[in-house]
């Protein structure tokens, strides 16, 4: 039956395309009749003149004759290959589809309108595998509302063997036998479907398309079911490649939290090697107590560099000590926090430590800020003032600058 249809078909496009060009060929001729007879009227312009103005009519009128063809043709190819325009342009969808889409719900949304312009069907419904093996979720709908149809449906077995092997399921009025449509059928009358159509997905069974009846309940053809193959290929390609880009995306987004976790922990591995490194630095303790031992202080001061090693252990052994010590270096690299760790770790520690910023004081008040004055001592001292060395005593100063 397919074969006398195709054959008949292709005959009378074959007619179509010869009436076309005896038309086109009448016309052609007719032109240049009346254009031979205009040569030859009495009152015809001269010579060149009248050679362009012939040619120019001549060219106008092929043109207009060759876009009429054109279109003419273009009418008797839609005619007689009008699935064949449809699918084109479902091809050109889900194309544009394939690059711009990121998500199986809109690409499935897509898939069914393109099956919904191709085959004129009345409903179509799609369902996508679901976590649980045999079972699907609806993914999209058109025709039908989407109340009426179940939201989840089970497949079985047979039925999915029917589809891994023959890629569809026919109802009874499309010519499916017993053995193919009868576990399926009451599946398919819930679809409102005529056929069922699986497309594999990673190697199995995992989108389900259920259309309706066509117009004028005609049964799937053969060319019918090449379409919805075409259509299906790249659907599972799409989806897959949708599938592969979110685990992608998720094992990207894993890797890059355990890089960040293992970045923490390399941090709080190094904190704890500073920690670890200050309590086993000991410093000895005051000649009363010749025997015991007391962990180095140095809690302003991280880091672990073998040069700020060497200053430490110089803190270490001139904290013990009653000198004066001088500390040098460029402004801003720390030499209060060595002067708190001296007194930190010195006999003085229990007593004050008195800072100086000597750079501050005038000459003139120098001499008072730091060794204090009576009451009456000069203009201006209205009462005793302690100076900071006596404020030290016991403790420990630090003249900055």
């Amino acid at each position: 039956m397919l074969i006398d249809e195709l054959v008949s078909r292709g005959v009378m496009y074959y007619l179509a395309r010869v009436l076309l060009a005896v038309g086109f060929g009448v016309a052609v001729s007719t032109v240049l009749l009346i254009l031979d007879r205009l040569t030859h009227q009495q009152n015809a312009p001269p010579g060149a003149q009248r050679v362009l103005v012939l040619g120019t009519i001549l060219v106008v009128v092929a043109l207009i004759l060759l876009w009429v063809r054109g279109r003419v043709q273009q009418a008797i190819d839609r005619k007689f290959f009008r699935e064949k325009y449809r699918l084109h342009t479902a091809m050109e969808r889900i194309n544009q589809a394939v690059v711009r889409v990121g998500d199986p719900q809109s690409l499935a949304d897509r898939m069914l309108g393109s099956c919904h312009d191709v085959f004129q069907v009345r409903s179509a419904a799609i369902y996508l595998i679901d976590e649980a093996p045999q079972h699907f979720r609806l993914m999209a709908v058109r025709g039908t509302p989407d109340h009426e149809l179940p939201l989840r449906v089970e497949l079985e077995p047979e039925s999915i063997e029917q589809l891994q092997t023959h890629s569809h399921i026919l109802g009874p009025r499309q010519g499916g036998s017993q053995s193919e449509s009868g576990i399926a059928w009451p599946l398919m009358q819930d679809l409102s479907a005529e056929l069922l159509y699986g497309l594999e997905l990673d190697g199995r069974i995992g989108v389900l398309v259920a259309l309706g009846s066509k117009p004028d309940e005609t049964i799937y053809s053969a060319e019918d079911l090449t379409f919805l193959g075409a259509l299906g290929q790249i659907t599972s390609v799409a989806l897959h490649s949708v599938r592969v880009h979110r685990d992608v995306t998720r094992l990207n987004d894993e890797l890059q939290d355990k890089v960040e976790t293992i970045a923490e922990q390399e941090r709080r591995i190094a904190v704890m090697q500073a920690r670890l490194s200050e309590g086993g630095t000991t410093t000895p303790m005051s000649s009363e107590q010749p025997h015991a031992e007391r962990a180095f202080h140095r809690e302003p001061i991280i880091g672990s560099s073998p040069a700020l090693k060497n200053v430490l252990q110089t803190v270490q052994k001139v904290a013990g000590s009653e000198a004066s010590v001088l500390i040098h270096g460029p402004s801003g690299t720390g030499k209060e926090l060595l002067a708190q760790a001296i007194h930190d770790n010195s006999p003085r520690r229990d007593g004050p430590l008195v800072r100086v910023h000597s750079a501050a004081l005038s000459p003139s008040l120098l001499e008072s800020e730091l060794f204090g004055h009576v009451k009456g001592a000069f203009t201006g001292a209205h009462r005793d003032r302690v100076g900071r060395f006596e404020m030290a005593n016991g403790g420990t100063l630090f003249l900055d600058e």
